[in-house]
């Protein structure tokens, strides 16, 4: 099955905390010897090839112990997996461990080595955490451009969404307010620049943009068990809707699990290591970086978007950990997908699958 691509938007890029990813261990290719006329090698005095010595050599944790330990760690999870584990240990060669060690994994987990105490260990993980370097917005112009039965369970399940989440209004969101409301209130002659322009912010804020986005507000029509039983008789005439009602199955699934994601939220704090600038006017928040839009291209979003970029370079946001597994030779647990991972892997389906359907 073709993997699906991630449609959420990029805002930049921080530094992660230290680790030694693949890339540590490799040294500097040799450089190719120019040869003269007839083929004989201009630097043919010299009779012996010296090699470049690996950058690792230098740095004291990459030693016999720290090999030892890592290997044991490695060995012992690889049993946790039901993994078959026959690499020797008498070269000691980390880079050999690590790419071994990282092909035992299953498919989705990455492997990192980490400096902690002054000790190599590894360290399993999902990926970066959310909202570090992209935006999760939820479109919902397929309100205004479908109807029947369809747009009644999208319509009820956005509603579910934004009650359970409590997902911010527009209205009360700073950029909003920066980027629709100011266009009225300070600028001049904007109207006869470009009517169409204004004729969109003014639907945005008054107009039928902003009742579809009043109907998401509102309390749910209809309950969940409602909601399910409207999804079971409906019958999509389509692979679009196909999909589409699928993953919305799969979010009615992660509603009733009875957990709000923002209880998982993190504030960055001055001794987390992914951040240096945590001044209070210096944080983005969530609301944000994860909330409705109207549409993914329109005006507004791209906005929104280039809010952020100016703002990103210096500033740090508020996000979702993904979970982790610092690795040890006595480790007896098996890295879990947890509730945040669960989540933010169904939103990036559901987005993906709300943006196919609108350039379709």
């Amino acid at each position: 099955m073709q993997k699906k691509r991630r449609n959420v938007q990029s805002i930049g890029v921080y530094s992660p905390q230290r680790t030694f990813s693949n890339r540590c261990f490799k040294g500097n290719k040799y450089t190719k010897t120019n040869e003269a006329g007839g083929g004989r090698p201009k630097n043919d005095f010299l009779k012996k090839v010296f090699r470049p010595i690996p950058a690792v050599w230098f740095n004291p944790l990459f030693n016999p112990n720290s090999y030892d330990c890592l290997y044991a760690s490695a060995k012992n999870y690889a049993g946790l997996l039901g993994s078959h584990f026959d690499l020797t240990p008498s070269k000691k060669d980390f880079l050999g461990l690590f790419s071994y060690f990282q092909n035992l994994l299953p498919e989705g987990q990455f492997l990192l080595l980490i400096e902690e105490n002054d000790k190599l260990l590894f360290k399993i993980f999902f990926g970066e955490d959310f909202l570090l370097r992209e935006v999760f917005y939820i479109p919902v112009i397929l309100l205004n451009r479908t109807e029947g039965i369809f747009r009644d369970i999208l319509l009820t399940f956005l509603q579910h969404l934004h009650y359970r989440y409590k997902l911010p209004q527009k209205e009360n969101v700073y950029d909003y307010e920066m980027i629709v409301d100011c266009y009225f209130e300070e600028w001049n002659g904007h109207d006869e620049e470009d009517p169409e322009q204004l004729n969109f912010l003014e639907a945005y804020r008054k107009g039928y943009i902003n009742d579809t986005f009043s109907l998401i507000y509102q309390m749910p029509v209809r309950t969940i068990t409602e909601l399910e039983k409207l999804i079971k008789n409906y019958i999509p005439e389509n692979q679009m809707k196909k999909r589409l009602i699928a993953s919305i199955r799969q979010g009615i699934n992660i509603l009733q699990m009875d957990k709000n994601i923002f209880d998982y939220l993190c504030h960055p704090e001055k001794d987390d290591r992914n951040f240096d600038n945590v001044e209070d006017e210096c944080i983005i928040g969530a609301e944000r970086l994860f909330r409705f839009i109207y549409s993914n291209t329109d005006f507004v979003t791209e906005s929104y978007l280039e809010y952020l970029n100016t703002e990103i370079t210096e500033s740090v946001c508020e996000y979702f950990p993904r979970k982790s597994l610092i690795l040890y030779p006595e480790t007896d647990r098996l890295l879990e997908v947890d509730f945040v991972e669960y989540f933010f892997t169904w939103l990036i389906e559901f987005i993906t699958e709300l943006n196919d359907y609108e350039t379709q």
